[in-house]
């Protein structure tokens, strides 16, 4: 667990002491099964039993929670969100420092620009 991990934790503790935050269950633990539910709907991931004989050669990846807590200067709540551990992969740098990666205000940019310049066809 990291520093800020912990500190989040502890902070935790003591909203809930306060009654500042109101989630019922053990720490986190609603946001947790909200992260996995979202992951599930939106079809990330399924949740299988594992076979050594069926998935015998495939990699697993580990996984953790990172758990925070929002809005510091608004209405205080629980987040969780699933990290994956990406393992040493030599190509992983070039594929890391090479891809590209477009900003939300490039894409309506350049969504502005392809609509400028489609022919409207006249009434």
């Amino acid at each position: 667990m990291t520093h800020k991990e912990q500190s989040d934790f502890d902070l935790a503790i003591k909203l809930r002491a306060e009654e500042k935050i109101k989630t019922s269950g053990d720490l986190f633990e609603a946001s947790i099964k909200e992260e996995l539910k979202a992951l599930r709907a939106s079809r990330v991931f399924k949740i299988v039993e594992f076979d050594s004989c069926k998935h015998g050669n495939i990699r697993i990846f580990n996984s953790r929670f990172v758990n925070e807590i929002k809005g510091k200067t608004t209405i205080l709540y629980e987040k969780s969100r699933l990290v994956i551990q990406a393992y040493s992969d030599d190509g992983k740098a070039v594929i890391l420092t090479q891809s590209l990666i477009i900003q939300r205000s490039s894409q309506r940019l350049l969504i502005i620009i392809a609509l400028s310049l489609i022919a409207i066809p006249e009434i």
